[in-house]
């Protein structure tokens, strides 16, 4: 899964690079925020994987 997000964070740092129409030398800027991007989509799925835990199981016939 680690090269699923490698991937991810290059396609990412490249999306913002060409958003600020590719600006010369911020490249480590692009990296940093897509990692912190990626971080808090970590960190919303870990939530909802919580979440979905702790609620109670119904049954099915209901």
């Amino acid at each position: 899964m680690g090269n699923d997000w490698t991937k991810w964070l290059h396609e990412r740092a490249y999306a913002l690079w060409e958003g600020e129409n590719r600006p010369v030398g911020r490249q480590d800027e692009h990296w940093l925020r897509a990692e912190e991007e990626l971080k808090q989509r970590q960190l919303t799925e870990d939530d909802g994987d919580r979440d979905r835990k702790a609620e109670p199981q119904n049954p099915a016939s209901e």
